[in-house]
């Protein structure tokens, strides 16, 4: 309903008959105990919490404000991209830009049988901190280790904790909401041809040869050793009236 595949599915390079893919049931489920255990501090209240992550993100001094730096996923969505890019046994998850951990909370529960670990890297501390929160929260559900990191993806190069995670990534997810304009290289920052991200581009240099990268709005540089696999149109409130969710693989 939310979703049409244009040549993504297809892919020969990634048809793997051993992927794991969880049940509709699963996906309900794990959907339901994301979003209960996250909004609990808000009154079980979606729109207050979403109102409280996006105060937190205005007032972020870090890079230029955008008119949107702060998107989410939903767990379904999470879900339909993931099995596109084939969860294969002993990947290791990471979110890029994690917010308050949701997707890494629901990709460690969704892929349980798959997963070595799942991680997620937020460049705000306070929302890094209502990860680990929300972690502990569901510490009796999970059976994947879960790992939140305060850092900067830009800065793989001079931040080792971050260059580690990366290194050690091979299947990542990025809403690029956020770097609409902080990827810019030029000094004009209001306009990027393509939706193309040079400085994540860079950063994601970082992980193995085979690890797989699902962008959403927004471009990889071939140039920098991704290859673009398919585009999968995506329903999100957030970017009305539709994304464009991207997988790459890193050759």
């Amino acid at each position: 309903r939310s979703f049409l595949l244009l040549a993504w599915l297809l892919s020969k390079s990634h048809c793997n008959s051993l992927a794991f893919r969880p049940s509709q049931l699963r996906i309900d489920s794990v959907s339901q105990i994301v979003s209960e255990t996250l909004n609990s501090d808000h009154g079980g209240d979606k729109t207050k919490r979403y109102a409280s992550v996006r105060s937190m993100a205005s007032l972020q001094k870090f890079s230029p404000r955008h008119e949107l730096v702060y998107g989410e996923l939903s767990i379904p969505v999470l879900a339909k991209l993931l099995d596109a890019a084939h969860v294969e046994e002993n990947d290791a998850f990471l979110d890029v830009g994690s917010g308050d951990g949701a997707l890494t909370l629901g990709a460690a529960m969704l892929y349980s049988e798959s997963l070595r670990i799942s991680r997620g890297l937020e460049i705000m501390p306070g929302l890094m901190a209502r990860s680990t929160q929300n972690a502990q929260k569901l510490a009796s559900k999970l059976e994947v280790p879960v790992e939140f990191t305060h850092g900067n993806v830009h800065n793989a190069d001079s931040d080792k904790a971050v260059a580690s995670i990366l290194a050690d990534s091979t299947l990542a997810v990025c809403f690029a909401t956020t770097w609409s304009a902080d990827n810019a290289t030029s000094k004009d920052k209001t306009s990027l041809k393509g939706r193309l991200l040079p400085k994540l581009s860079t950063a994601l240099c970082d992980m193995p040869v085979g690890s797989r990268i699902v962008l959403v709005d927004g471009r990889l540089d071939p140039n920098d050793g991704f290859e673009w696999e398919g585009d999968m149109k995506i329903i999100c409130p957030d970017t009305a009236p539709f994304s464009v969710a991207t997988l790459y693989e890193r050759k």
